[in-house]
């Protein structure tokens, strides 16, 4: 019996085993992989065998984590891994198949409400229109976006899936939006032609950033209760 408490006690000592993530596959340059296991507010990468674990920072746009030498950054499914070496690799999520797509996506985004933040298209800093409040998104469960554009309302469809935790894939239809003449400044036109170029989802700092392929060219939105 003597022999058994020491043991007790260590076990009482351990920390618990929180819940983590199913780990996803990259596919970097090269033909290179790795693996990363989100959980919590940490991201544990897996390459040849070896894992590190990094702690998530703050980041304006997208995500971001670093510890033990490496560092993550990404949007979407397209993440840029710094190895211990100062190398940077891109790489992207393997592919989700039918069926194996995580629910995060389209939980985090089904039912939600938004109020454009700023557009930013192809310009150094974000443009926000006169009537910022004319501008609103909501993700219908039943794959329905319905936008208010200043003096326009415009209809598409929506679908999303989560290859990270807070960010995934986002396929937009182009939609079919009434044609009044807003005013000069106004950004519903602009808004409008950018949707079916958008191809990622992202939740960062409680704002909802609809990304395109090119870093300078994306829809942010503040919540709605």
């Amino acid at each position: 019996m003597r022999r058994l408490l020491p043991a007790l006690a260590l076990l009482m000592l351990a920390p618990a085993v929180r819940a983590e993530e199913a780990p996803v596959s990259f596919l970097c340059e090269m033909g290179v992989q790795m693996q990363i296991r989100f959980a919590d507010d940490q991201a544990v990468l897996t390459h040849a065998d070896q894992s590190v674990t990094l702690d998530i920072q703050r980041s304006g746009s997208g995500f971001a984590y670093a510890g033990a030498g490496h560092a993550l950054r990404g949007k979407g499914s397209d993440v840029t891994w710094t190895d211990a070496a100062g190398q940077d690799w891109s790489c992207r999520g393997a592919p989700v198949m039918r069926g194996e797509a995580s629910a995060a996506g389209p939980e985090a985004l089904s039912g939600s409400r938004w109020r454009l933040a700023y557009l930013l298209d192809g310009t150094p800093e974000g443009e926000v229109p006169p009537r910022l409040d004319g501008y609103t998104a909501e993700f219908r469960p039943d794959g329905t976006l319905a936008m208010r554009l200043d003096c326009n309302s415009l209809s598409s469809r929506w679908s999303a899936t989560a290859n990270v935790p807070a960010a995934g894939t986002l396929e937009l239809s182009p939609g079919m939006m009434t044609r009044a003449f807003c005013g000069e400044e106004a950004l519903d036109s602009r808004i409008a032609a950018l949707l079916p170029e958008i191809t990622g989802w992202s939740l960062a700092d409680g704002q909802l950033e609809l990304l395109t392929d090119e870093d300078d060219r994306r829809i942010v939105w503040d919540p709605l209760p």
